[in-house]
Parts: structure tokens; sequence; C-alpha cells
């Protein structure tokens, strides 16, 4: 058996990978190891594979945000290796998953617009170029939590049209206060900015929030993209389901940039069990 993870700040898609072929499927929050420890993570796994077999399993490819060195691929290696101790694992950055997924063999440039956001130069094999995402407080240009906080500011600082601040507080019944605590005091504050993205999409037609959301992708290019040597030489393909969600708005802004999307994942998980398959 090989149990395959694609894991973002929010969430991670688990898929089980049976000797004939069929799959299935399981899901648990982000285990992003900036934010939670090899034993919190090992209890997450442990209790969602509570009732299956575990020495049977015999491959675990885990693809994860925040596995950017080998010290915080560590921090998940444990987690994995605590519940699964016949597997040979494999723990690797998100990045290369979404190369992966939307690459296979070939190069390109692989970018993740979700709850963050990345970008890599991608040779067939590895990441060969990365500009630091530097995550949600440093970076993370284009991404569901820059997006949010973007959308928060223009809201405590009464920017935003009246009516969809109106809507805004009708839909969420929160305060100033309830709003500042959550972003200073409550944990992930990350994923708590990226949930307003659904909000924003539903409000893109108006002009103050089509602008916002162009400047960000904007953003995302001038940071992440544009910085690549000879980038306009590479195909680019998208991960995420900020890109997913925006995709007619991102393509716009990436042609801005001579830049055509070649492929957009809203999850890159089934394709990289495809891509797994084939490596056997």
């Amino acid at each position: 058996m090989i149990l395959l993870a694609d894991s973002g700040s929010t969430k991670t898609e688990w898929r089980l990978i049976s000797g004939n072929g069929s799959v299935s499927v399981f899901k648990t929050i982000g285990l992003n190891p900036f934010f939670v420890t090899a034993d919190e993570a090992g209890k997450i796994i442990d209790r969602k594979f509570l009732k299956i077999d575990k020495s049977v399993v015999q491959k675990v490819f885990f693809y994860g945000a925040g596995c950017t060195d080998e010290k915080q691929c560590e921090v998940i290696n444990s987690a994995i290796r605590s519940n699964f101790k016949n597997a040979v694992i494999d723990v690797q950055s998100d990045l290369l998953g979404a190369a992966r997924a939307l690459f296979g063999e070939e190069k390109g440039i692989a970018a993740i617009l979700g709850t963050g956001s990345n970008s890599g130069v991608y040779d067939g094999k590895t990441i060969v170029e990365n500009v630091l995402s530097l995550g949600y407080i440093l970076g993370d240009e284009g991404s569901g939590s820059f997006l949010g906080k973007k959308f928060i500011t223009a809201l405590l600082r009464n920017e935003l049209p009246v009516t969809i601040r109106k809507q805004f507080y009708k839909e969420y019944d929160l305060n100033k206060e309830q709003i500042l605590n959550a972003v200073y005091r409550e944990p992930f504050p990350n994923r708590w900015m990226a949930q307003f993205s659904v909000f924003i999409k539903k409000k893109s037609s108006d002009a103050f929030i089509k602008n916002m959301v162009e400047k960000s992708f904007k953003a995302f290019f001038e940071n992440q993209v544009s910085v690549y040597k000879e980038c306009s030489d590479f195909p680019i393909g998208f991960v995420g389901s900020v890109a997913s969600n925006f995709s007619e708005e991102l393509k716009k802004i990436a042609a801005e940039y001579n830049f055509e999307i070649s492929r957009m994942l809203n999850s890159p998980v089934e394709a990289l069990v495809s891509f797994h398959l084939k490596q056997k």
C-alpha cells in the first residue's frame, strides 16, 4: 500500500492506494511544521488512520506547506514514522508536489495560490529556483490570507464601499474587537483571514474589490514569478483554491505579464496519485 498526502496550511488531502489500484480518501487539518509539533501531527495522523492496518503501508509520500528544509521535514517525518513504522517515508515541499502534479516530468513554473502562495522553476525532476514566499506576515502575495488581510484592512479603515461593508458584517456577525482578536491572539490567523476569499469572490464585480484582487495578483507576479531568469520561456501552471476560484482574474493578470497559464488545478492530489502510480 502507498499513502500519499498533499498538505496546505488549512487542510491535508490523503490518498491510500491499495495494491489493486483502489484509492481511499481521507482528510485532516493542515500539517504545516511551522504551526504543529511532531507530537501534535503524530496524534492527528493516528486518530485519522485508527482503523487502518498501518503495518501494511509500504511507502508514504508527503508534500507539505512549510516543508522547506531538513529540520522542518523531520518534524513531519517523525510524525509519520511514529504511525507507519514499516514504511519508507519521503517528505517534500508542497511546491514540488504542485510541480509534479502540473508538469509530470516536463519543465515549467509551478505556482501555488491557496491559503498561502509559492512558486518555483521545475526542471522535470526538482525545483531548481525558488523565491522565498516568506509566509503570511512578510509575503504570500496573491494568496487567500493576503487577499483576506487586504480586505480586513480596508474594512476596518472604512475604505470599502458602504454596501459591501454592511453585507460583510451581516454575513459574518463580527465586530472590530473580534476581528483584531482573531488576527493577533487566536491561533492560525492566516487560515482565518483566508476564509474571506470566498466573500471577496462573490463581490469581485465591484470596482474596489476588482482592483484589490488585481493588485494582489500583480504583487504575486512581480515578487514571485517575474524574478526568474528567462521565465517567459517556461509554461506556468497553478494549483490551489484561490487560483481555481479566481481563474479569470488570474488569467487576465498573467497575460499582462506575457504568460499563458497552461494548467490549473484546485488540488494537486489526484494528479500526484497518477504520477506515483506511473513510478511504480
